[in-house]
């Protein structure tokens, strides 16, 4: 299962990279993360839960008290996994992998270089995150040839579907979700009563049904 991530900072929470961050007391994290962890086992013990520590540049945090923090949050929570956000330097990324018990993510917020994937997994970090990288490079193209539009017209919008021919292409419901209309009949027909199945035949759309 993807994993819930709850945070260790006073409500309303803040963006973890952003500043004026204030977290609840270590002993009240734990009680958090238990009762997350508890719930989990009623709900879906197949559920994982990640414990994430904004102490790291918030008000009165260092690295040595963040770092035990996870350690507690581990132990005595018994948490899967712990995300230890905004580490400044790949020194204290390789000392929270070594020190903190379990699967670990010390998120990298210094300055470059950052640290290469290999590097990641010789270390014993159990994984990456990357914020905001698929959508920073969507918002550049949407940019881009809403632009184009604004100064071609249509003849943009053509220019730019016939870049993706043989990539993404049109996003059709047909072929992106692999139902053909006697799919959609068959499943209607199995889980519908008559009066609520569709008229495929003498209606039509775009792409057929």
């Amino acid at each position: 299962m993807p994993p819930g991530c709850t945070s260790d900072q006073q409500f309303p929470k803040r963006s973890g990279t952003g500043a004026g961050r204030i977290c609840i007391s270590q002993e009240e994290a734990i009680g958090k993360y238990r009762a997350a962890m508890a719930a989990k086992q009623d709900l879906d013990p197949d559920f994982v839960i990640c414990a994430r520590c904004d102490l790291i540049g918030a008000e009165g945090g260092s690295v040595e008290a963040s770092i035990e923090r996870c350690i507690a949050y581990k132990e005595e929570a018994g948490v899967d996994l712990i995300w230890l956000n905004n580490v400044q330097t790949i020194e204290d990324m390789i000392e929270a992998a070594k020190r903190i018990p379990g699967p670990v993510i010390p998120h990298f917020g210094g300055p470059p270089p950052e640290p290469t994937l290999q590097q990641l997994e010789d270390w014993g970090i159990a994984a990456a995150i990357y914020p905001g990288m698929t959508t920073g490079i969507g918002l550049q193209a949407t940019w881009e040839l809403i632009n184009d539009f604004k100064e071609r017209g249509s003849i943009a919008n053509k220019d730019a579907r016939a870049k993706m021919s043989g990539k993404w292409g049109n996003v059709r419901f047909d072929t992106f979700a692999q139902f053909s209309k006697d799919d959609i009949t068959r499943i209607e027909n199995d889980f519908l009563p008559k009066e609520q199945q569709r008229d495929y035949e003498s209606t039509f759309g775009h792409f057929g049904f």
